[in-house]
């Protein structure tokens, strides 16, 4: 099947491929940084993973990015990366959407790990995997937490050494980064230790310094839908993507649909916020990944709710991407569960399956990005 190509009549994604063809030329001065967010098809990063191998693997190895500090599914499990959470009887691990949770300070990702006592550790590290093509190397690391009212101390251990220890409380509640300067580009290990109950730890963004490329942060939830993003404190938010620095943001929604009449107006509210927050980032929909109830019933959500999409689109304040159809349009999930790309379920994507369209998405960022040096040859070049 041809890969589908952006959809971006009103030219909303121009910044973005400025920014990707100034490192492609190698006159960035900085990484490029995309946000994707996903329910649970996201959730083990098969899709991002792949986008973000194929991306780096034409522009340089960037690090992984993005992952959370709590693992609230046993199979939330990025890629290139080594992740775990440990000691859980001292965590709470939240997400906002299984279980539930309406404070609303979960940081962008919906996901955080609450501290109960002393004694838990959650830890991130480059991977030690012989095949990894990224993500092995490291030089620098950014650690997301929570500032608030009563908020206790952690640790923070680099390779088995502490290096701080980081006070959390707050007069205000909010999020803060602490940015570490691993030393040498190597592999490194970063492990937080909280000192007592009412630490909130968000995620830990791992890159390396050496040479500007593409970074990809996965921010799948299990059965997240636009209703609960919206849940979230948008100040925290929106301080946390100002904080990450992303320069386009991706969203793959539509599966878990409570109302198909409210979901357009979400999806607008949702995309306003993220404006707000990063005025010069780019903003895809993609339609609902192709879905059904058996080998000759398709789930017609997918189809409606990626019309909303693109007509919200066209109104000039995103670009769309027909997700559904980089699988193979209506009933592709069959073909998909038939390869091992897809569950029995008709609704999960495999790690093969992942890897295909994970694939399509970075080719469709090139492809827009080839379009756009063909408008302007000049383009990166400044």
């Amino acid at each position: 099947m041809p890969v589908p190509a952006l959809d971006d009549p009103k030219g909303t994604l121009a910044p973005f491929f400025r920014k990707l063809a100034r490192v492609a030329r190698g006159t960035a001065k900085d990484h490029v940084r995309i946000a994707v967010f996903g329910d649970s098809n996201m959730t083990a990063d098969f899709i991002t993973g792949a986008a973000r191998r194929s991306l780096q693997a034409k522009l340089g190895d960037a690090g992984h990015g993005f992952v959370a500090l709590a693992q609230p599914w046993f199979w939330y499990r990025h890629q290139d990366v080594e992740h775990e959470i440990t000691g859980t009887a001292c965590w709470d691990q939240l997400t906002v959407s299984t279980p539930h949770v309406r404070d609303g300070f979960l940081g962008y990702a919906g996901i955080a790990a609450d501290s109960k006592c002393a004694g838990g550790t959650s830890w991130v590290a480059t991977s030690r995997a012989k095949d990894a093509p990224i993500g092995a190397r490291a030089s620098r690391a950014d650690v997301f937490y929570l500032k608030r009212p009563g908020g206790r101390a952690f640790a923070v251990r680099v390779d088995g050494r502490e290096v701080q220890v980081v006070e959390t409380e707050s007069s205000a509640t909010e999020p803060a980064v602490l940015r570490l300067d691993l030393g040498a580009d190597a592999a490194h290990k970063i492990e937080l230790a909280p000192k007592g109950p009412m630490v909130r730890l968000f995620g830990v963004a791992l890159e390396r310094s050496e040479r500007p490329s593409v970074v990809i942060d996965s921010l799948g939830v299990g059965a997240l839908n636009a209703k609960q993003m919206l849940e979230q404190d948008e100040a925290t938010n929106g301080a946390m993507m100002r904080l990450r620095g992303y320069d386009l943001v991706l969203e793959l929604t539509g599966t878990n649909v409570l109302s198909l009449r409210d979901y357009p107006g979400w999806l607008r509210k949702l995309v306003a916020r993220w404006h707000a927050a990063l005025p010069e980032a780019g903003v895809v929909l993609m339609s609902p990944p192709d879905r059904a109830f058996n080998d000759t019933d398709d789930d017609g959500t997918a189809a409606v709710l990626g019309d909303e999409k693109q007509k919200l689109c066209a109104e000039g304040a995103c670009a769309y991407w027909d997700f559904r159809g980089a699988m193979g349009g209506k009933l592709s999930v069959v073909k998909f569960r038939d390869r091992g790309w897809a569950g029995g379920d008709l609704t999960h994507i495999t790690q093969p399956g992942g890897v295909y369209v994970g694939g399509r998405i970075a080719y469709a960022l090139l492809a827009g990005l080839a379009q756009a040096i063909e408008r302007d040859p000049t383009l990166g070049c400044e």
